[in-house]
């Protein structure tokens, strides 16, 4: 008897289908998101109305006074910029993270639940 070890479809990516709502920043939860959509889940970043994720301005500088890295860890990503702070910001949140597959966040413990998103 011969046994199949994955039934994967070589030829999509085994995350393709996968909608994830990403509301993470700096460095370890963008490249958590970035490695994800590079296996084919489709991401959207929602960053902070006005100046974005917190790593867009670490040096070096690149194009536009904001850091490579930025782009490097987000290059596959939708993005959004709104401001989850405000009531309107909560509820534009809303519907994205009700039919989302997956939402991740690295905020501290109490952020998203405050917000009214947890």
């Amino acid at each position: 008897m011969r046994y199949q070890i994955s039934t994967h479809d070589k030829r999509r990516p085994p995350l393709e289908g996968l909608t994830i709502l990403d509301f993470t920043r700096i460095v370890a939860g963008p490249y958590l998101t970035m490695t994800l959509a590079n296996l084919g889940a489709e991401v959207i970043k929602i960053e902070a109305c006005g100046l974005g994720d917190d790593s867009r301005p670490l040096q070096p500088f690149g194009i536009g006074g904001e850091a490579p890295m930025f782009f490097a860890l987000n290059r596959t990503k939708k993005r959004a910029a709104i401001d989850i702070r405000t009531a309107e910001g909560q509820e534009l949140c809303r519907q994205p993270a009700q039919q989302a597959d997956v939402l991740i966040e690295n905020s501290r413990a109490d952020v998203m639940e405050r917000l009214g998103l947890g």
